[in-house]
């Protein structure tokens, strides 16, 4: 994982990639420098990076509000938790989906169980809030992301929406700086943290490794895309 900054990674592989992509991830989101040089290093410096949160993190935090509020919606019209054949709970997987990979045939479903299972329209509420969450991502221009994140925010705030709502629009009202700094670069440490859970994949399989060097090889050949075309070129080594 990479770390902001203050924080130094123990992960001696990847130091060096950091360095020369400009970007530096943390667990919700990657700081980016204006340059995406990354040769700068000094404390100082650091004041002229920017934090970018990662889609996936800003539309995760949307379906599982919608979830929270499907979940509320249950207990209060039906009394119980989930079981299977109650409206809602039937939907439950199709809620988070995005729209355009609903068909006709689930579409028409998730309209039915909404009209039987949601009296007072929350849950389509909390639904229609996370597909423009989702929306956001669709803009390519900053200064009109950062508009369009902001009227967001004030009206999910407002106190005709479910609370889930509400606590949705307050989170980008909060983080507005960071989820629309994704569209001056479009960058993300999702490459970054693949390649991680691959290198800990090889040395969890591996049981630890003593040599470093021997460590390097067999992340490189877990994560490092090897061209196995040269390998009948590689001739063997020379005991000395």
């Amino acid at each position: 994982t990479w770390f902001p900054p203050g924080r130094r990674s123990r992960s001696r592989i990847g130091s060096k990639h950091s360095q020369r992509s400009g970007v530096v991830g943390s667990d919700t989101g990657c700081w980016i420098s204006p340059a995406r040089t990354g040769k700068c290093s000094t404390a100082s410096c650091w004041n002229t990076w920017s934090r970018s949160l990662i889609p996936f993190h800003v539309i995760r935090n949307a379906n599982q509000r919608l979830d929270e509020c499907r979940r509320r919606v249950q207990n209060q019209t039906l009394g119980h938790r989930g079981h299977k054949g109650d409206p809602l709970y039937g939907i439950r997987r199709l809620l988070t989906m995005a729209t355009e990979r609903l068909d006709h045939t689930t579409t028409a479903r998730l309209k039915a169980r909404l009209a039987v299972g949601d009296p007072h329209g929350e849950v389509e509420w909390a639904y229609n809030a996370k597909e423009a969450v989702r929306d956001i991502y669709r803009i390519d221009d900053h200064d009109d992301a950062v508009e369009i994140v902001t009227d967001l925010g004030e009206l999910m705030t407002d106190n005709i929406f479910p609370p889930e709502v509400n606590q949705l629009g307050r989170m980008l009202k909060r983080w507005l700086a960071q989820i629309t700094n994704w569209h001056r670069r479009r960058v993300s440490n999702g490459p970054t943290e693949g390649a991680n859970n691959m290198i800990k994949l090889a040395k969890r399989i591996g049981f630890g490794f003593r040599s470093f060097r021997n460590y390097r090889v067999r992340a490189l050949l877990y994560a490092g895309r090897p061209n196995w075309d040269l390998l009948d070129t590689l001739l063997p080594a020379q005991n000395r």
